[in-house]
């Protein structure tokens, strides 16, 4: 790992910071201000405790990402595949999704946060989902000398903004960070800022600030129909480091365990966290019932009852798992094999766009620390809603699939690759 693990160090530390300001200030003053504001009933030394719990998840990310990474397990002449794009059909085919996408969300408010869709065929869009293949595009497709693919960038951002989103631009800065860094020669200026990396994280989220002062009244003129009108910096600053952590929610979610537990079942649907998984990848006449509430909404719902159910926050993976434990144990069992089972698969899917520089490491690196900062079952299904697009760009021609062929050897499980196209 060279100089681009400061990409790594920097998305941690600027988690880590925001959790333990948000958790020592929330633990001192004895009240959160997070999503769900509200006054604690367990004690300050059980918030500090949960505060350690929360910080060490979030160190796991790196080690995660290493641990994952070196795990290669392979069987003798069992075929491996890669994913190639058409160099010139890829950027088109995004541009194309993207500008249909754009429309149909203004004409009816598909994919918008609290927007109500009347549309029938809205279902189609919700089948092709550029935004979440976007990571990949930006890293696998990179061609900095196309004007189109930087089009398509913009158009992204244009889309996440319609849609009532900012934490693109974060997503963004990290995947452009990590590229700059590891394949651009740095100066020593640059170098020593990211070592003297808490200080750089400062600066980020005092520029963060600036920048999500703009952001945040957009993404709420688009949500709610504000008249927009800039933040004020301070609140700019209170709101992006209270959006850097899911702190708040971790102490909801192991305070309210039981109502939480309740609610659940209340419902009456075996495994509903894991179904919750498909609702947003199975058109309605598939699955009718979209109706039913994930842990993540159902946190919220413990605070706020008449809360929406299109909404809902990740939390700390330990105490995420140990609410699904107490709510249902069978489910809590197909949940730990199913969070294996993704990603494992998300791992194989990402590492099958790498072209074997590495650059496909940041993309999966932003899915583990995902799991590590607040998870939920959507969150660790990862990239599992591409499921009908990948497919179609198979069938269309916009992806190539390689056979990387695996040659037996005598000592193990191990095998050397020899690339062929298929």
């Amino acid at each position: 790992m060279g100089k681009e693990k400061y990409a790594y160090v920097t998305y941690r530390n600027l988690y880590l910071f925001a959790a333990l300001i948000i958790g020592i200030k929330e633990i001192v003053v004895y009240n959160t201000n997070g999503a769900a504001s509200f006054q604690p009933s367990i004690g300050r030394l059980l918030m500090a405790a949960i505060l350690i719990v929360h910080c060490f998840t979030i160190c796991l990310m790196i080690p995660l990402l290493k641990k994952a990474k070196a795990i290669r397990i392979t069987y003798n002449m069992m075929p491996r595949y890669k994913f190639t794009f058409h160099n010139k059909r890829i950027h088109w085919f995004m541009f194309f999704l993207f500008i249909v996408e754009i429309i149909f969300t203004l004409r009816s408010g598909n994919a918008r946060l609290f927007a109500t869709v009347n549309s029938s065929i809205s279902f189609l869009f919700n089948l092709f989902r550029p935004a979440v293949f976007m990571p990949i595009y930006y890293v696998a497709a990179r061609d900095l000398k196309k004007p189109l693919y930087w089009i398509n960038i913009l158009l992204y951002m244009v889309y996440q903004v319609i849609c009532g989103w900012s934490g693109f631009i974060l997503t963004v800065f990290f995947l452009e960070l990590f590229l700059y860094l590891k394949n651009r020669k740095i100066n020593k200026a640059v170098l020593l800022m990211c070592q003297l990396n808490w200080l750089f994280v400062v600066c980020l989220i005092f520029a963060g600030a600036f920048v999500y002062s703009y952001a945040y009244s957009m993404k709420m003129s688009v949500r709610m129909g504000y008249g927009f009108s800039q933040l004020e910096f301070i609140d700019a600053l209170t709101k992006l480091v209270s959006r850097l952590t899911n702190y708040s929610d971790s102490v909801v979610a192991f305070q309210n365990h039981s109502r939480i537990a309740e609610l659940y079942r209340e419902q009456g649907i075996w495994a509903a966290e894991v179904l919750s998984i498909f609702k947003s990848v199975l058109p309605r006449f598939i699955m009718p019932n979209k109706e039913f509430r994930a842990l993540t909404n159902i946190v919220w719902q413990s605070i706020w009852p008449d809360i929406s159910n299109a909404t809902g926050t990740g939390y700390n993976s330990l105490i995420y798992f140990g609410n699904i434990l107490e709510a249902d144990f069978g489910c809590f069992i197909l949940s730990i094999l199913t969070a294996l089972i993704l990603f494992i698969c998300t791992k194989k899917f990402l590492y099958a766009f790498d072209s074997g520089n590495g650059d496909m490491d940041i993309v999966f690196f932003l899915y583990a620390a995902q799991i590590c900062t607040g998870t939920g079952m959507t969150n660790i299904a990862g990239y599992f809603p591409v499921i009908y697009m990948v497919p179609f760009m198979i069938l269309v021609g916009v992806i190539k699939i390689r056979n990387v062929h695996v040659l037996p050897v005598r000592s193990g499980i191990s095998g050397i690759y020899v690339e062929g196209s298929t």
